[in-house]
């Protein structure tokens, strides 16, 4: 447990601490600190941690046997390819995980230095990140990339935004799901934008979902059977049902399309939560799709809600927040049903 704590409590620390007019100056350089710390602590796991390891080890194992255009048409892309080029060198898939937790951590990084706060940022989303990385390097690593992207779709950028989403798409292909923010709403109706992103979505559900499709519907339904999906889904519920009951007050303080795409993703967290209760598929669907709400939170807590917090009252805020994530991360380690997974934490000895 040592080893998770002190890497969040160097972080809750710099948080802290950038808040001191004194130590603003050092914001870039305890931040950046963060991510070659980080990125070293996941890269660096032993092969006990994490419950999907041995899955990902035997998909490592098996690039050896396959030419690189099959690989990369057999999953993500990106990730496949990744491990077809290591597989050349070495059957050790320590080589894969430290250049993951390197491209993961960067664009963490990249999008918490564009928010207000952005030590205060960096730790917000870590504890869960932290988890992600080990449990789900794929989706972790599409998660990110999302989250930088939304620097872009925040002020209407949207040409830069649709390249890091199809980047993240590589990653793993349910990243596809945040094409919904190019959607303009009815006052802006285009209906080439329309179109457009059809033909997007169209090819590809065509190149890559649609042969994986009877796949996908047999495993949520059957094997990938979750029972924290409720408990996951009311982590990101609480920002965005937070950030809409104190919408009046936070909006002066936004611009029009910062108000239009954080009141969307906080309305798509909150239906994502109530459809888990209408069917197990949705339910299992739902538990793999929530890591990509983690963004979200960082934005609502540590960007938009401490806009409308004054003096004193941010301290008292960061302190809270930083509270509540330890608590949470102490309990989410502790009681969940896979915590052994992830306990004792070890570091990889390299030969």
């Amino acid at each position: 447990m040592l080893p998770y704590f002190s890497i969040l409590s160097f972080s809750a620390l710099t948080a802290f601490l950038i808040y001191d007019s004194k130590y603003r100056k050092y914001d870039e350089v305890f931040i950046f600190l963060l991510f070659i710390l980080v990125s070293l602590f996941l890269g660096f796991r032993s092969i006990e941690i994490g419950p999907d390891w041995f899955s990902y080890k035997e998909l490592f194992q098996n690039q050896i046997n396959f030419p690189f255009i099959h690989s990369i048409t057999i999953g993500d892309p990106a990730y496949f390819g990744l491990t077809w080029i290591v597989r050349r060198f070495t059957d050790d898939i320590l080589y894969v995980n430290i250049p993951m937790a390197f491209i993961t951590m960067y664009f963490y990084y990249m999008f918490c230095k564009f928010q207000k706060y952005s030590a205060f940022s960096f730790f917000i989303g870590l504890p869960f990140l932290i988890l992600f990385i080990i449990n789900f390097p794929r989706q972790a690593a599409a998660m990110t990339i999302i989250a930088y992207s939304m620097k872009y779709i925040l002020v209407g950028s949207k040409k830069e935004y649709l390249l890091f989403i199809l980047l993240a798409t590589l990653f793993h292909k349910t990243a596809i799901v945040f094409l919904v923010l190019l959607v303009d709403d009815l006052e802006k109706f285009k209906l080439r934008n329309i179109l457009l992103l059809s033909i997007v979505i169209i090819s590809f559900f065509l190149l890559f979902v649609s042969k994986y499709l009877s796949g996908y519907v047999l495993n949520f339904s059957t094997y990938m059977q979750s029972s924290a999906a409720h408990l996951k889904g009311m982590i990101y519920l609480l920002p965005a049902a937070t950030y809409l009951i104190f919408y009046k007050q936070i909006k002066y303080e936004m611009s029009l399309e910062e108000t239009f795409i954080i009141k969307r993703l906080a309305m798509i967290i909150i239906f994502s939560y109530f459809l888990i209760f209408l069917h197990p598929f949705l339910y299992n669907a739902m538990d793999r799709l929530f890591i990509y709400f983690l963004p979200i939170e960082v934005l609502i807590f540590g960007n938009y809600l401490i806009r409308a917090i004054k003096g004193n009252q941010i301290l008292m805020y960061i302190s809270m927040i930083i509270v509540y994530k330890f608590v949470l991360f102490f309990v989410w380690l502790f009681l969940g049903n896979k915590s052994t997974f992830f306990l004792p934490f070890k570091f990889y000895t390299l030969p």
